[in-house]
């Protein structure tokens, strides 16, 4: 069993990293990049490459997200969405859970840091071990209205620095009846951040949309308080079907941990959760509910207690150009809104936009509420995520899109915003240990009103639909108020040049420039750290045959990486190289 699941590549077939655009928040101008412009190892290294999204990396699977429009001064993977994913130990967030494929793509993905001598593990009689590859194979498979699909995907990449922390804490485990050692990956032995396959069924028919799928993943997430990796096997089998104006959704997950320090066998957790909405034309009324057990000496203790949700989401259109849309949920102890009233309008063919957004809610998150516990020991708290804190954050966005200017297009936006006693980790002690810092804490408020500012400018130029030049610009002030407690003071600027050039080969070639000033992230170390101002390069190659049927393309990933690390006690940023194969069935 063990040699089957080490050849699982050719048996699985894995998700497609395929890049989708993150929005930009309603910020005006044309999307920055089309929904594939990079393929890089997972989506958010994506948002990256092309200046969307992420620009900390701690790992493949921790990172610091603020894409531009997001107004929070926290990481934006922290938001509390009702219907939507939550940033848990299962992964959701980070997508190693996310739907499969809808369409019938397969293919390969491989990558490798540059410089890493691949050539030594198959010269050197040491056999050399390659340093951080990333491995994924994805396949679909029609059949009338069904898609049959399987996925394997493993990162590697941002994980050579803690890698023999982590053999060190792998221990003996046992499962399916067979035992197996040093083995916390599907494939290979370089002890990646996540590793993960699965496959599903998805249907889509004239009136119904159902699907089930099942993926299991080794996984070494940090804990949201203390911040020390848990390696986790987390198992995820989920549900979901859409008819006539309803949708339901049923998911189960099973994590255990197989090592922790002085781990006792056993350790888990478990989490069931059902979702029902139906659509009433502009409004949404909907029902969540989790239930959540954990043994006694899990370390990572969620609250002891079920949660039941209730909420309505709508989108209406009050006036002539005017739309009020957003959530409002209620639950045991829980409430929150989230709304925006938008109005735009057009003059001589330019537009001109406003919008008003408040959110507001006593928790975070009322899904996350967790403490944390010295190993076997409950009666010691480390960290508590479980704090009450009524917070409250509004906005005004106002916002110009032009008509076109000859070649030209130019869209300006202007958002001044404050927050009202917003949610900080308040840190008692740190304690350095395999090759990081380790905290406690608890989460608290930061008392006061933080004021800021955002101003975006972005300049399409084209000469011809082939090719297409972007310059934006998004600047970033953190006016007043107790920015000293947040995790987070976004960058000042962040500047980014795109270009995209298709040949009548159905060649493509792509490119973006970008420049960052440094961020100031607190709470990962004793003293804040700044992320150093830097630029990025990324290119992609792309070439497509048989009317798109099949691509091929080649991903250069920042060749002016110095090697350093953009968080505290982070891998280094180095150059990689990813290359694919897919075909449409």
């Amino acid at each position: 069993m063990k040699d089957l699941r080490r050849c699982a590549l050719p048996a699985l077939l894995s998700a497609f990293c395929a890049f989708a655009a993150e929005g930009n928040g309603g910020a005006p101008g044309a999307a920055p990049v089309p929904d594939d412009f990079f393929r890089a190892e997972t989506p958010w290294s994506a948002r990256r490459a092309a200046g969307l999204g992420a620009f900390g990396f701690a790992s493949a699977s921790d990172w610091i997200e603020r894409p531009a429009g997001a107004l929070l001064p926290w990481s934006a993977t922290l938001d509390f969405a009702p219907l939507g994913p939550v940033p848990s130990l299962l992964g959701e967030r980070r997508e190693l859970f996310a739907p499969g494929p809808r369409d019938s793509l397969s293919g390969v993905l491989v990558g490798n840091e540059v410089g890493d001598q691949l050539w030594q593990e198959v010269s050197s009689p040491a056999r050399i071990e390659n340093r951080t590859p990333t491995t994924q194979a994805f396949g679909a498979i029609p059949f009338g209205n069904a898609l049959l699909w399987g996925d394997l995907r493993q990162v590697d990449h941002w994980s050579a620095k803690y890698a023999q922390a982590r053999k060190a804490r792998v221990v003996e485990a046992n499962r399916w009846g067979e035992t197996y050692e040093d083995l916390h990956s599907w494939f290979g032995e370089n002890y990646p951040d996540f590793s993960y396959f699965g496959g599903g069924l998805r249907w889509e028919g004239p009136q119904l949309r159902a699907g089930v799928q099942g993926r299991s993943a080794w996984w070494w997430p940090l804990s949201p308080g203390t911040r020390r990796e848990i390696p986790l096997l987390v198992d995820a089998l989920s549900g979901s079907a859409e008819f006539a104006g309803w949708s339901a959704d049923a998911r189960f997950f099973r994590g255990e941990i197989f090592a922790l320090d002085t781990a006792i066998d056993g350790e888990n957790f478990e989490i069931a959760e059902f979702a029902v909405a139906r659509r009433l034309g502009p409004v949404r009324p909907w029902i969540r509910f989790r239930n959540t057990r954990a043994s006694e000496e899990f370390p990572l203790r969620p609250a002891d207690e079920n949660v039941l949700l209730a909420g309505l989401d709508h989108e209406i259109g009050l006036l002539p150009g005017f739309v009020f849309s957003g959530s409002h949920w209620v639950g045991n102890g829980f409430w929150g809104a989230s709304d925006t009233l938008a109005f735009a309008q057009r003059i001589g063919g330019h537009r001109l936009s406003e919008a008003l957004f408040l959110r507001l809610s006593n928790v975070r998150s009322p899904l996350e509420r967790w403490r944390e516990f010295a190993t076997g020991d409950r009666s010691d708290t480390l960290a508590d995520l479980a704090h009450v804190s009524t917070w409250q954050h509004y906005g005004l966005r106002l916002a110009w899109d032009s008509a076109p200017l000859g070649p030209f297009r130019v869209s300006l936006s202007a958002t001044p915003w404050a927050g009202v006693d917003l949610p900080a980790f308040r840190s008692e002690s740190w304690t350095w240990s395999e090759r990081r810092w380790i905290r406690t804490g608890r989460e608290a408020t930061a008392e006061g009103a933080l004021w800021g500012m955002q101003d975006r400018l972005v300049v399409d130029f084209s000469l011809c639909p082939c090719r297409l030049w972007q310059f934006e610009a998004l600047r970033e002030d953190a006016l007043a108020g107790p920015w000293g407690k947040m995790e987070l003071v976004p960058a000042e600027w962040r500047l980014a040049l795109r270009h995209s050039w298709k040949f009548p080969s159905d060649l493509e070639i792509r490119a973006a420039l970008l420049w960052t000033s440094g961020a100031t992230i607190r709470q990962r170390s004793p003293e804040e750290w700044r992320e150093p101002d830097r630029a990025e390069l990324n290119a992609e190659i792309r070439q497509s045959f048989f009317d798109g049927r099949v691509r091929l393309w080649l991903s250069l990933l920042n060749p002016l990486s110095d090697d350093e690390p953009l968080v505290p006690d982070g891998p280094e940023d180095r150059f990689r190289a990813v290359a694919g194969v897919a075909v449409k069935i």
